[in-house]
């Protein structure tokens, strides 16, 4: 079971250390494994370079991230109504934004996640690689992240700076996933 600070509730960013891509995999792994152990999850697709869409085991909610950082919060009970009985919902990251960063801030990604956080006992956020500054801004506003390292492509040089890098923002680690999966 996962848990921060011992409120049962938590949200974790997943990015890769680099821009290879594939990290979705991760997410979706990990966001699908905390429902098998009956807990909530959300699994917010972020990455506007990668348009992932989680199809099978999860619920895909009728609203992307782009329009939850854009537009008013939808109620709790829009949310909570497209239910499959699976405790797993998804969002997918929606259109590239213009003014990105008019959007993407620290402060409207605190009032979206703070919204569904009443609702969820997990968010998985699918973020950006490390090297761009989306990615170690959903870091930072996460309780965890967990870094994907690629095998034959991560240096550990560089997988040594992001995590400090990343460290150095104030964001928790949570750890490191070595994927042997190729980049896509």
């Amino acid at each position: 079971q996962f848990s921060v600070n011992g409120r049962g509730r938590g949200t974790i960013a997943i990015a890769r250390a680099e821009d290879a891509g594939g990290e979705h995999h991760v997410a979706a792994n990990v966001a699908f494994s905390m429902a098998q152990a009956n807990q909530r999850v959300l699994l917010i697709g972020a990455n506007f370079q990668h348009h992932t869409r989680y199809v099978g085991a999860a619920t895909e909610l009728p609203f992307t991230f782009s329009e939850l950082l854009m537009l008013p919060l939808p109620e709790p009970g829009d949310i909570l109504s497209f239910d499959n009985g699976r405790g797993m919902w998804t969002v997918p990251v929606g259109p590239q934004m213009d003014h990105l960063s008019q959007y993407l801030t620290h402060q409207q990604v605190d009032r979206v996640l703070s919204h569904l956080r009443n609702l969820f006992d997990v968010i998985v956020i699918d973020a950006p690689p490390l090297t761009q500054w989306q990615g170690t801004l959903l870091f930072r506003c996460t309780d965890y992240g967990i870094i994907v390292v690629e095998a034959d492509r991560t240096h550990r040089t560089a997988l040594r700076q992001t995590f400090e890098d990343v460290q150095a923002t104030g964001a928790n680690v949570l750890g490191v996933v070595y994927s042997a999966e190729g980049g896509g």
